[in-house]
């Protein structure tokens, strides 16, 4: 399965906008980001239409979560810019006409409940607490504390 570069792009952004406390325009998102301005206001659409950001207009306007980060989840923003979102052509088609005999049929619908359940589980709460977690072990890996040498016991 390819992710494409839409849905990264996406899930960059709504971390983006799940760290901050007000409207960000898809311009300061874009510079933040390293995302085409043009590509991200058409992805930022996209997510509006799935319910997943509100926009305002005017000077204060700009994109906003339309709901808390611990309530939108990576599944949610995976689906509103991956159409569809199936690992295997033949699960995307309401009929297989070896459905009743495909021996490798349990297998791709399992991979899609997996990917399915993985991506339910993950919040955007959850991506932005782990980067700070991540970042704050960065910072402290940066300056290591020194560590003395043990005294070995001399044995005769």
């Amino acid at each position: 399965m390819n992710i494409s570069i839409k849905t990264q792009y996406g899930m960059r952004a709504m971390v983006h906008l799940a760290r901050q406390s007000k409207s960000r325009s898809s311009t300061e998102i874009a510079s933040a980001e390293h995302i085409p301005t043009d590509f991200l206001e058409k992805i930022l659409q996209n997510l509006k239409r799935a319910g997943l950001v509100r926009s305002a207009r005017g000077v204060s306007g700009g994109y906003l979560l339309a709901h808390p980060p611990r309530r939108i989840t990576a599944r949610d923003i995976v689906t509103a810019l991956e159409k569809p979102l199936s690992n295997v052509q033949c699960l995307e088609e309401k009929t297989c006409p070896r459905q009743d005999t495909c021996a490798t049929k349990d297998v791709w619908t399992n991979l899609q409940r997996s990917l399915f359940s993985t991506l339910s589980s993950i919040t955007l709460a959850d991506l932005i607490r782990d980067k700070k977690t991540v970042t704050s072990r960065q910072k402290k890996s940066a300056h290591p504390k020194k560590i003395r040498p043990r005294r070995t016991a001399r044995i005769n």
